[in-house]
């Protein structure tokens, strides 16, 4: 082997642990990122089921009337 050869596999060798814990850590967080989308994506179609059959009813928001000041002294 050349020596650049032998210095390139000593500088693989050395940061080889180092690039395993990279690895790993990249793994498990793109496991969480999919765990959180994929929960987001059944809570939507769970609500949509719910909201569809009537299981579920979302408030309605009302308009306050203004009332007159003449009907408010009695």
């Amino acid at each position: 082997m050349s020596q650049a050869k032998v210095d390139k596999h000593k500088q693989e060798k050395y940061n080889r642990k180092k690039n395993v814990k990279k690895r790993n850590f990249k793994k498990i967080a793109a496991y969480v990122v999919a765990t959180l989308i994929a929960i987001a994506f059944i809570g939507y179609i769970g609500y949509s089921v719910a909201i569809d059959t009537g299981l579920y009813t979302p408030a309605t928001t009302t308009q306050g009337s203004t009332l007159q000041k003449k009907l408010l002294k009695v």
